[in-house]
């Protein structure tokens, strides 16, 4: 059986037609946006920090070979050199950035909303926020 892989992108396009014609200035709506979005993102943060410690308990020194992250504009047929790290440091580390992107991701969607009073990101970022894990 063909393993069928969601696209997110059948997800994303009416969210943002829809999240473009809700009423930033009505202080209701940005309430309950709010309100979505830090529980949304509670909800996420939350599921990463748990993976993120059950990574760090994972005490497995076998060898796994990991390939370089992948670069724009390099030769697609050119040999990979792949990397020698040790099973729990690669998950740790990949742990660790999942983390990080998704901290990252909340500060710049609430700076964006506190600096320019941009509502259309908390709305696309609340239905979108899980389809990113």
């Amino acid at each position: 059986l063909p393993i069928l892989q969601f696209n997110k992108m059948f997800v994303m396009l009416p969210v943002m037609f829809a999240a473009r014609k809700l009423d930033g200035e009505d202080p209701n709506i940005v309430n309950m946006l709010r309100i979505a979005y830090a529980v949304m993102q509670v909800v996420c943060v939350s599921a990463v920090l748990y993976v993120y410690l059950k990574a760090q308990a994972i005490k497995d020194d076998k060898v796994v070979y990991v390939p370089p992250a992948a670069t724009p504009f390099a030769d697609p047929n050119a040999k990979k050199k792949y990397t020698e790290v040790a099973y729990g440091a690669h998950v740790v580390s990949t742990a660790r950035s999942l983390v990080g992107s998704t901290l990252f991701g909340v500060a710049l969607t609430v700076g964006l909303h506190v600096y320019k009073g941009m509502v259309v990101g908390l709305a696309i970022q609340t239905v979108m926020g899980p389809l990113n894990l």
